[in-house]
């Protein structure tokens, strides 16, 4: 599967809200950096994406907007923006490292404002 495949995959179950298809892009070495701080391996992932899809962009009210993709050599980036019933997000940057058909390592950032 290409890197382009694999990002749309991403993307597709992070909208869903399937933590077992997103799981399916990590391994035990993969690493997920993230604003507040450093998730490693399959469990920490899945408790950092539990919590996202919880928490800040439940797949229910939440609408993503993907607005630039760029893939170089095995390098993926995304930015992208978002609403849902408990946040704003106005500016997100996704960056994935591959390594065959794995999320080696990704970093995740975004400006994220609280709906009251």
């Amino acid at each position: 599967m290409s890197i382009k495949q694999h990002m749309t995959d991403h993307l597709s179950a992070l909208r869903r809200g399937d933590i077992d298809a997103l799981l399916a892009h990590y391994n035990e070495q993969s690493v997920l950096i993230h604003q507040q701080g450093i998730a490693r391996g399959l469990s920490e992932i899945k408790a950092m994406l539990e919590f996202f899809l919880s928490n800040v962009i439940p797949p229910a009210s939440t609408t993503l907007d993907l607005q630039v993709e760029y893939i170089y050599d095995n390098v993926g980036y995304i930015a992208w923006a978002s609403e849902s019933d408990l946040f704003t997000i106005e500016f997100a940057t996704d960056t994935m490292v591959f390594d065959g058909d794995i999320i080696a390592v990704q970093t995740s950032a975004g400006i994220m404002i609280a709906k009251e």
